[in-house]
């Protein structure tokens, strides 16, 4: 979790007065004023934070030069953290956790937005909101947040994945001490139902599913045909290639679909490819 080193984050010029030293980098950001119409690029750069190691976006500090001018007015402190919650949850799962409050360095009060390092990654978004696209992954790299690299894509599922197994690992080691596994309970989190481990046969199965996105499925529609156009000059995005996708689609190996609530296939869902599929598309072209 990234911490709060004001002495780090406001380092000023030993001369010119509030004038700031301190750059932007991969946990910090600075913005002049704050303005709820720029709620958009405020929160790419939270799930950017979110997707890394966390960081804190800075109000009241002006660019060009990086001048301490702190907030003027009362935007900042007026807006209430269940609205920044609300619109965050609306663009972006899962949740971004952060903290809204201000401070005062050298008599001129800034206003902080501390964001936490998401506990489940990555942070994606999911609807079309300006700067915010949908499916896209952000992440905050030295002094920028932008769509996600591969490498840093990667390396989080890669974390993800250990962390589910490490789960696992933990859960089987403890059942191993039990003398009596037909004892063991566990709970529905859904219906609150207890469910027992059980060698009957008529018993309910249950499927244990792990999240799309891990396991390689990282590509949505428009990654595959961006990519799709860099492999061949004679991809077109036409009755051909809409055919071969749907086709394709049927694969449980090349697609993968997660719904936004899970236990209502009714509700809003979301295709995620495999990249073998970019291997079968390049058959055809």
């Amino acid at each position: 979790m990234v911490s709060l080193n004001k002495t780090k984050i406001f380092r000023f010029h030993p001369l010119i007065r509030n004038r700031l030293i301190s750059r932007e980098s991969s946990t910090v950001e600075f913005k002049e004023s704050f303005n709820w119409s720029s709620k958009d690029k405020y929160a790419k750069t939270m799930s950017a934070f979110a997707n890394n190691k966390g960081g804190v976006l800075v109000f009241g500090v002006r660019n060009n030069p990086r001048e301490l001018v702190g907030i003027q007015g009362a935007n900042f402190e007026n807006i209430d953290e269940a609205k920044i919650t609300e619109y965050l949850n609306s663009v972006f799962v899962p949740e971004i956790q952060f903290e809204k409050y201000t401070d005062t360095i050298r008599r001129k009060q800034v206003g902080i937005l501390k964001i936490h390092p998401s506990i489940k990654k990555p942070v994606i978004s999911i609807k079309n909101d300006r700067v915010l696209k949908e499916s896209e992954i952000y992440y905050r790299y030295i002094a920028r947040s932008e769509k996600i690299k591969y490498p840093e894509l990667q390396s989080i599922l890669e974390e993800e994945k250990e962390k589910i197994e490490e789960k696992w690992r933990n859960l089987l080691n403890n059942l191993g001490r039990i003398s009596d596994i037909g004892q063991v309970t566990m709970l529905n989190e859904d219906s609150g139902q207890p469910m027992r481990i059980t060698d009957d046969p008529n018993a309910p199965v249950v499927r244990i599913e792990e999240d799309p996105t891990i396991g390689g499925f990282i590509l949505r529609y428009r990654d595959i045909t961006i990519e799709m156009h860099k492999r061949s000059k004679s991809f077109k995005q036409n009755d051909k290639f809409h055919k071969l996708m749907r086709k394709l689609k049927k694969k449980e190996e090349l697609c993968r679909i997660r719904f936004l609530y899970p236990n209502n296939p009714d509700s809003t869902k979301a295709q995620f490819f495999h990249p073998k599929i970019l291997d079968e598309l390049e058959k055809h072209y």
